[in-house]
């Protein structure tokens, strides 16, 4: 799926520019960049982060991005694109339906996943291998659609990612909604309101849905602060409480 421009922006912003160059990278599904190069190296220039020349100069001279270009220009090298097939980018495919053999899997301090889980039908073994693939102190980062109708499988929610992740060793988590136009190649520009965690129910107002920017993502970012033994499926936070008051 392709990424537009002032994502990216925002995913240079919030979590790019504080990764180290010897710190690894796993990004899932298929992530194409849709900014051109010197917005890209601009953005990086204001932030103070510095580029690899020689990277950029590659860059400029290619016709489509992925996201390893856009690691590569902070010197990232350790780095994995992962779908489940070999294409537009993925140099590795996996079937995040089942358990991940770990053995021939390294583990990553950040965990980019655009669009991709919603595709898998096993879900809790989607949700098990994201846990699984991060290091203590790495970041798991899902940017996911709230109501692209028959895209996927599912349309996914806030409480499926505080609940589970809360249960399962992670911490400082927060979330965001992105909405962004149908067509993202004629118009790039999205909308980014980060948002408090709530577990009620609530609608996508119909004037929003009636406008250009009509396509709704939740960003989830949390960090994982400690291995559990056993990793839980979690129950609805919001019947949990209910279940308690009326006991």
């Amino acid at each position: 799926m392709q990424i537009p421009a002032n994502f990216i922006k925002h995913l240079i912003e919030i979590v790019i520019k504080d990764i180290n160059t010897n710190q690894r990278v796993i990004c899932l599904g298929q992530n194409i960049l849709n900014w051109h190069p010197n917005e890209v190296a601009t953005t990086f220039k204001e932030l103070g982060v510095s580029i690899n020349n020689e990277a950029f100069e590659q860059f400029r001279t290619q016709s489509t991005y992925q996201m390893r270009d856009l690691f590569e220009l902070i010197n990232v090298c350790d780095f994995n694109q992962y779908d489940s097939h070999l294409a537009n980018g993925a140099d590795v495919a996996l079937d995040f339906n089942s358990k991940l053999d770990l053995s021939k899997i390294k583990k990553a301090d950040y965990v980019f996943e655009f669009s991709f889980i919603e595709h898998l039908f096993d879900i809790k073994s989607a949700f098990f291998n994201m846990v699984n693939i991060t290091n203590i102190g790495g970041i798991v980062h899902h940017l996911s659609p709230l109501n692209s109708y028959n895209h996927g499988f599912y349309n996914l929610s806030l409480n499926a990612f505080f609940d589970f992740y809360s249960i399962n060793g992670f911490s400082e988590m927060s979330a965001y909604i992105l909405r962004t136009a149908e067509n993202r190649l004629k118009e790039p520009l999205v909308e980014i309101t980060h948002i408090d965690y709530f577990a009620e129910p609530f609608s996508l107002p119909i004037e929003a849905l009636s406008s250009q920017h009509n396509q709704f993502f939740i960003g989830f970012i949390g960090k994982k602060h400690m291995e559990v033994d056993e990793l839980k499926v979690p129950s609805q936070s919001v019947y949990s409480a209910i279940k308690m008051v009326n006991q």
